[in-house]
């Protein structure tokens, strides 16, 4: 976003734009995960802390952030869409990594998934978040784990398994094939329907096997 529209975006939300205010719409804006105050704090370490958490009390009250309690005990925060009113119909699920230790907005995205910034990387992904994957990861899949690595994936789809753990080689951005391990969990509603599929994917190195008894 450019100057004017962040602007835009304070005074659609009743916020008087001052110059402390876009700084700190910016870098809120520049985080591509749920943020806290900490996280604010390390960014403008030339903002006094208490000015921070007015900014941040006033940003929420009005509706152009909103916070998460993930569980860490620490309060974590995302900018709100522009047509997000905090309402029942903008409740979303959010996605804590244990891996990462990052907080993660899923508005709706049942097809979409997220990559940390090292794979995106090393194995030259388009983004940080894929939509179709499956396809798009699975092409990076060496030939011979390719049915393994399918099998997996289509268990998970059919409903005939929840949970999803298997091992294969992936090609990075040099063409060198590195062993991963893959490992998530499919999660459902009341309903049985599925809403989350969460997990991680953890690269054991190219002589993986080798080093194997």
């Amino acid at each position: 976003m450019n100057e004017n529209e962040y602007i835009s975006r304070l005074k659609a939300r009743d916020i008087r734009p001052t110059a402390l205010r876009l700084l700190i719409l910016r870098t809120m804006a520049g985080f591509d995960r749920a943020f806290s105050l900490a996280d604010l704090e390390e960014e403008l370490d030339t903002v006094d802390k208490s000015t921070l958490f007015r900014t941040l009390t006033l940003f929420l009250a009005h509706h152009l952030v909103h916070g998460i309690d993930d569980g860490t005990g620490s309060l974590k925060y995302a900018l709100c869409s522009s047509d997000c009113d905090c309402e029942i119909d903008d409740l979303h699920t959010h996605f804590y990594c244990t891996h990462c230790r990052r907080t993660f907005c899923l508005r709706g995205q049942s097809d979409v998934f997220h990559y940390p910034k090292t794979m995106v990387e090393e194995f030259a992904l388009p983004g940080e978040y894929i939509k179709n994957a499956a396809a798009i990861w699975g092409a990076k899949v060496h030939p011979d784990d390719q049915s393994a690595f399918l099998a997996s994936n289509q268990e998970i789809l059919d409903g005939r398994a929840n949970i999803h753990y298997v091992e294969y080689r992936a090609q990075n951005k040099e063409g060198k094939w590195i062993w991963v391990r893959c490992r998530g969990q499919m999660q459902y509603n009341e309903q049985g329907e599925a809403i989350l599929f969460a997990g991680f994917i953890k690269k054991l190195g190219e002589n993986y096997k080798q080093q194997l008894p």
